[in-house]
C-alpha cells in the first residue's frame, strides 16, 4: 500500500520526500493537466470561466494548494452553479447598487442628487422649486375641471315657475317654495318669481320670509300694484296695520275699500284700546278691543310685543287678583324672550306693587333703569314706590310715638 498523498504542503521534511513511484505518478498527472506549449489557448466558455484556476501555470507540486485559493475555487463553483449562462452574460449581480458597499452607495446617492441640483438650475427658477425623485421632475398638477353642467337659463326659469304654480293650487306650499326658488336662482333679477314665492310663503303660515321677498321685487320692479297688494296682506297679518295702509295708498289706481278694510279694522280697534287705557277707569274695554283687533292676525302669529303690553296696562287697570296674575304671566313671557327689556320689567314690577310685594317692585324698578337709564316711566314708578314707602313708614311712627 502506498501511503496517501495531500493536496495540502507544509514545512515538514517528511512531506517534501516522497517515494519513486509516488513522484512518476505525479508528474504524469502534472503532464496530462498541463496543455502543450504549441498548440493555442482554447477560449474559455461563460459557464467555465469562473471554474477556471486563478494561476497561469501549475506548479511543480500540483496537490499542494493554498487554503485560500481553495477557498475561492469552490466559491466560483458553487456560483456557477446557481447563475445561468444567459443571465450571467447579461447582468452581473455584484453591480447593482444594493450589493455594494455601503460606502459606494452613498457616494452614488449624492452624485445623484447633484445631478438633480444641476438640472434644475438649468431649466430655471420655477422647475427648481418642485420636487425631484430619482432624478426626475415632479409631474405638473392635473387642470381644472370646469363644471360640466351648464347655469339655468331664463326658459329653466319658466319651467321651475310652471311647477311652482302647479304645486301651488294643489295645496302643496313647501314644494311650490322648492320650484319658485329654483326660478329665483335662474333668473335673479326677476320680480315676478319673487312675488309668486311669497305668497307661497304666505300660504304656508310664513310671513316674515314672504314680506322680505316682496321687499325685494318691490325694489325690482317698484310701485307694482299685484306686489303691493300683497305686502299689504302681509303687513295686516303681522299685525302692523299702519304700514298696511301706508302700502296700499302707493297703489296706482288706489286700493278699493273691500281690499283695504282688514287693515283699517285691525287699526281702528288699536286705538280704542290705546284709548281706553290712557282715559278709562277700567281696562276691560281695552281687553275687548284687543281681542277684535287680534282677529285679523295670520294663523302662525303670535301676538306683537306691543299689544302684549297694552293688555299688560289693561289687565293692571282691572285691578283683581285674576288680572294681576293675568299682567304677570304677560311680563314672565316677554321677559322669557329679552331678559333687559325694560318696559316689561317695569310692567312685572308694578304687579308686584299692586300685590303688595314692595321690595321685588323696587327691585324690578331699578333693573329696568339699569337696562335703560333714559326710561322715564322706570324713573316715575320707582321715585313713587319709594315715596309712598317713606310716608307707611313715617306714618308707623308717628302711630308708635301716640
Amino acid at each position: 500500500m502506498f501511503p496517501k498523498v495531500f493536496g495540502r504542503t507544509t514545512s515538514s521534511p517528511s512531506l517534501s520526500t516522497s517515494t519513486p513511484r509516488a513522484s512518476a505518478s505525479a508528474s504524469r498527472s502534472d503532464q496530462a493537466h498541463r496543455p502543450a506549449r504549441d498548440s493555442p489557448e482554447p477560449r474559455p466558455s461563460s459557464s467555465s470561466a469562473s471554474q477556471r484556476p486563478t494561476s497561469s501555470r501549475t506548479t511543480s507540486r500540483p496537490l499542494s494548494r493554498s487554503p485560500e485559493k481553495k477557498q475561492s475555487a469552490k466559491a466560483d463553483k458553487k456560483s456557477s452553479l446557481l447563475r445561468s449562462p444567459k443571465k450571467d452574460r447579461a447582468h452581473d449581480p455584484d453591480t447593482h447598487p444594493l450589493n455594494l458597499p455601503p460606502q459606494e452607495r452613498a457616494r452614488l446617492s449624492r452624485l445623484a442628487a447633484r445631478m438633480d441640483q444641476e438640472k434644475q438650475q438649468t431649466n430655471g427658477n420655477g422647475a427648481a422649486d418642485m420636487p425631484t425623485q430619482n432624478g426626475d421632475t415632479a409631474p405638473a398638477p392635473p387642470p381644472h375641471k370646469t363644471p360640466t353642467t351648464p347655469p339655468p337659463s331664463t326658459e329653466d326659469a319658466e319651467a321651475f315657475k310652471a311647477a311652482g304654480n302647479k304645486y301651488f293650487k294643489a295645496g302643496d306650499y313647501t314644494k311650490a317654495i322648492a320650484e319658485y326658488t329654483k326660478a329665483v336662482e335662474a333668473d335673479p333679477k326677476s320680480s315676478t318669481y319673487r312675488s309668486n314665492r311669497a305668497a307661497a310663503y304666505m300660504s304656508a303660515g310664513k310671513y316674515l320670509q314672504a314680506l322680505d321677498d316682496c321687499k325685494e321685487a318691490d325694489e325690482l320692479d317698484p310701485n307694482n300694484a299685484k306686489i303691493l297688494h300683497r305686502m299689504a296682506r302681509i303687513y295686516t297679518s303681522l299685525g302692523r296695520p299702519k304700514e298696511a295702509l301706508d302700502t296700499y295708498d302707493r297703489i296706482d289706481p288706489p286700493a278699493s275699500q273691500k281690499d283695504r278694510q282688514p287693515a283699517v279694522t285691525m287699526n281702528r280697534h288699536l286705538s280704542e284700546a290705546e284709548e281706553q287705557i290712557r282715559d278709562s277707569t277700567s281696562g276691560s274695554m281695552a281687553i275687548f278691543a284687543l281681542d277684535q283687533a287680534e282677529k285679523g292676525l295670520g294663523s302662525t302669529v303670535t301676538r306683537p310685543r306691543k299689544w302684549a303690553l297694552l293688555r299688560g296696562e289693561a289687565y293692571l287697570k282691572m285691578g283683581n287678583v285674576n288680572a294681576l296674575g293675568d299682567a304677570q304671566n304677560i311680563a314672565m313671557s316677554l321677559l322669557r324672550n329679552n331678559s333687559a327689556d325694560p318696559e316689561a320689567l317695569v310692567l312685572r314690577g308694578r304687579a308686584l306693587y299692586a300685590q303688595g310685594e314692595n321690595d321685588k317692585a323696587l327691585q324690578h324698578f331699578r333693573q329696568a333703569i339699569s337696562c335703560d337709564p333714559d326710561f322715564k316711566d322706570a324713573v316715575k314708578y320707582l321715585r313713587m314706590v319709594q315715596k309712598l314707602d317713606r310716608t307707611k313708614e313715617e306714618g308707623n311712627n308717628y302711630f308708635k310715638s301716640g
